[in-house]
């Protein structure tokens, strides 16, 4: 953990099919690319906001994806509503969370809550500074298409 990868075919073939929770970590440029690439993956339609205290969001939780730009920033009692949110969810709804800085540490020193971390971390991108400087680094590939699209 800690180095940046590039997403593997297998990454993509799970993201196209499964749509999993994605957690990318990093700082604003690298994330933007990160999202642009991912949301040709995810499913439709697509909501973006920012993590903000109180966190609000709609119930019953539609399907589609979220991306929660932010989710670092979350207060302990807003990461309490949006695990609720998840656990509503069902695996209806695909959140895309972002974070300036890695959950891990957070998660040790008990800031945020271990659910919802193992939640949100079902695929993840930690990207490094290194991609901030040459944001041609990722992601420049665009994801394998399966062969029945």
């Amino acid at each position: 953990m800690g180095t940046s990868r590039l997403p593997l075919d297998q990454d993509w073939r799970v993201l196209a099919t499964a749509h999993p929770n994605v957690l990318v970590s990093g700082t604003d440029i690298a994330v933007d690319d990160v999202l642009r690439t991912l949301r040709g993956v995810c499913r439709q339609p697509v909501v973006t906001c920012w993590a903000a205290d109180p966190l609000v969001l709609a119930s019953p939780p539609p399907s589609g994806t979220l991306i929660l730009r932010g989710v670092d920033a979350l207060s302990l009692e807003s990461q309490r509503r949006l695990l609720a949110w998840l656990e509503d969810a069902d695996g209806c709804a695909q959140v895309i969370s972002t974070s300036a800085e890695p959950l891990g540490p957070r998660r040790e020193a008990g800031i945020f809550l271990d659910l919802l971390y193992y939640r949100l971390n079902v695929v993840y991108f930690p990207l490094s500074q290194q991609q901030d400087a040459d944001t041609d680094t990722y992601p420049t590939q665009e994801p394998p298409r399966p062969a029945y699209w």
